[in-house]
């Protein structure tokens, strides 16, 4: 699936952000229980089947977490890359 302003308001199952950032499942509920920049909670939750989430929460967490790296790779080298 590409992601563009098109998908605004439509939804991405586990399934979906496994295959978005290369991990397991168990990775993305990892993610969620991070300390720093948690990845969003699915805004559909249901027992036994899809957790979804909205596809702009995604993409801001995308942002947010790509200046997250970003930062650490400063702090961490004394040079923004």
């Amino acid at each position: 699936m590409t992601f563009n302003d098109q998908n605004i308001g439509q939804y991405l199952n586990t399934s979906d952000l496994c295959d978005r950032y290369r991990c397991s499942s168990r990775t993305i509920f990892r993610k969620l229980r991070r300390a720093y920049n948690p990845m969003p909670a699915p805004v559909i939750k249901t027992v036994g089947s899809s957790n979804l989430w909205l596809i702009e929460d995604i993409l801001d967490w995308d942002a947010s977490e790509m200046r997250r790296t970003q930062d650490e790779a400063f702090i961490n080298d004394g040079t923004k890359h």
